[in-house]
Order: structure tokens, then sequence, then C-alpha cells
């Protein structure tokens, strides 16, 4: 059969196949990896020698038995059969499990993604005129009263729920907004990221008795101390489609309250708010052991906590 690829599609191929055997292309990782194979080479052949040493290998004239050659022979395949069966059958038996607790666990800590405030529409009004009532008012408002809730109708009475619900122990609330979008017709959607100083004012306002401290990620970052991944300006908001991006935001708001000392068990991530994407990023990185995430219904305002397991039949 004759080979149609060009030099450069044959050559990419070579290079394939070496990233598959050496993990990477990086000139560094292939030398230490080629030391690697040496030195395993020379203990396997020091070993062979060793064991050929035994008696109980050795033939009449003192060289290595047909029963030693053989061994050698068949180990390595028989390893590599044995982990083939072993992967198969894990694979085939792993099944996930979701457990949903509709009354968790109060946390200390909330990593939450803001959505718009919205607008004005026919049978639902925007809740710009109530947060602005809420600001403006001197009398002390409590974000536990259910009648300061009921009056939002648009997306920001889920974060308000979630946390109502987590209040009596909540000391730190994680806001990772979003970043300007293009439209398909060329028009720039504005992203969240102009509303976190009013959200910020909102839950300081309705947390006034217990003091929550409410950041996002461009306040808190500043202060992370060795992060464990590089940093970057997060002050113009997070881009709600990219989804490495809003990982390592979760992830580096996990690292923030690590370091004020507040452990992963007593952190929760509501994915409630933002698109399909931070949903999926959020649930994704508190499948880590420890970590939980949550979800407020948005039609009866319920809160739900998920704990995602793999087990085995």
């Amino acid at each position: 059969m004759v080979d149609r690829r060009t030099p450069r599609h044959r050559a990419e191929h070579l290079l394939q196949v070496l990233v598959q055997v050496v993990g990477s292309r990086r000139p560094w990782v292939i030398v230490w990896s080629s030391v690697l194979l040496v030195f395993l080479g020379l203990f396997t052949s020091g070993l062979g020698g060793l064991v050929g040493r035994l008696p109980w290998f050795q033939s009449v004239d003192g060289a290595p038995s047909f029963l030693l050659e053989l061994l050698f022979v068949i180990a390595f395949p028989s390893l590599l059969v044995g982990l083939w069966l072993y992967t198969r059958n894990s694979i085939e038996r792993v099944r996930v499990h979701v457990i949903q607790n509709s009354n968790p666990s109060k946390a200390k800590a909330l990593i939450l993604f803001l959505s718009p405030i919205g607008i004005d529409l026919p049978n639902r009004p925007s809740d710009r005129p109530v947060i602005e009532q809420i600001l403006a008012s001197e009398q002390e408002i409590g974000v536990s009263e259910e009648s300061v809730r009921e009056q939002f109708n648009g997306s920001w009475r889920m974060p308000l729920e979630a946390i109502a619900y987590h209040f009596e122990r909540l000391e730190q609330v994680v806001v990772i907004p979003s970043a300007d979008s293009q439209a398909r017709n060329g028009s720039t959607r504005p992203g969240t990221h102009h509303e976190m100083a009013t959200f910020r004012a909102l839950v300081e306002k309705l947390t006034a008795s217990r003091r929550v401290e409410c950041r996002s990620m461009a306040e808190l970052i500043p202060e992370l101390q060795q992060p464990s991944k590089p940093l970057e300006n997060f002050a113009s908001g997070t881009d709600f489609e990219d989804a490495e991006a809003l990982v390592e935001c979760v992830e580096l708001a996990y690292d923030y309250l690590l370091q004020r000392n507040l452990p992963a068990y007593e952190v929760i991530v509501d994915i409630t708010g933002g698109q399909k994407v931070p949903t999926v990023a959020g649930a994704a990185v508190a499948l880590a052991e420890g970590r939980r995430f949550q979800y407020v219904s948005t039609v009866n305002y319920v809160l739900r906590e998920y704990d995602v397991t793999y087990l085995q039949p």
C-alpha cells in the first residue's frame, strides 16, 4: 500500500507517536525519559543476572536454565495482559452515583457566578428599582427576611437565596463576574463585572448584622500567595464561554479561601448563575474530594446540594 502522506504529515505522525510514548514533546522531557529507560534497562539486566545466579535457576553447567529464560520471556507480556484486563474491567464496572441533598450543612464560604440584573419585560420587571430602594433605605434589612427576597423577580434572587441559606455561618462570598462579549451583529454585550459594585453593596447591606465579606476575583487576586496557577488580571471579568478560564477562577478562589483557613468542606460552589459553561466548570472543579456544589431552583427557589461519586457495583 502506497503511503500518500506528505513528509510533513509523516513527521507529525511520528511526533504524535513519540508524545504518546513519552507524554510530552518538550526536549528535556524526552531526554530524561531516555535516561530513565537506559537505567531501567540496566536494572532489569542486573536483576536478571542476580536471579540467574540462584541455584534453583541454574543448569548443570552453571548456565541459566531454560525455566529462567522462559520466565523472562513471558513475564513482561503477562504483565501487559494483566494490566489491560484490569483496566478494561474497571472501566466497565465504574458507575456514577449522585446524591441529592435538600438540607445540606451550612458553609462558611460561597463561590458563585454573577448573572446580569436583567431588563424590564412585560410580565417581569427588572429588579433594579428594588435594589436601589434597598440601598437607599436607612432601615436595617436582612437577607434572612423572606419578604425581602420575594421582591426580586430576576436572576439575583437565586444568589440571595443561597446567601440566606448559609447566612448563619457564612463569612466569605467570592463572586466570579462575566466579561464583555461580542454579539453576532457586532455589538458589545456588557458583562456583569460592571454590576459587581452594585451586587457587593447589596450583599453588604443585607448581611450587615454578620458583616459577610463579598469580593470579586479581581479584588482577591492581589492577596493570593503562592497560587497554584499563574495570576491574571480579572478586573474586566471572565469569559463565561471559556471553560478553562472559569475552572482557573474557581481553583484560585479555593486557593484564596484555603489561605484564609477555610478548608474545602467549608466552601460550596453555587452553579446557578451564569450560562451552561459556568455550570459545567463549577461542577467539574467541585468533583474533587471534599468539595461540594449546589443549585438554587429557579422555580421554587429550593437549594439542593449534589455529591457525585464513582462507584463499583
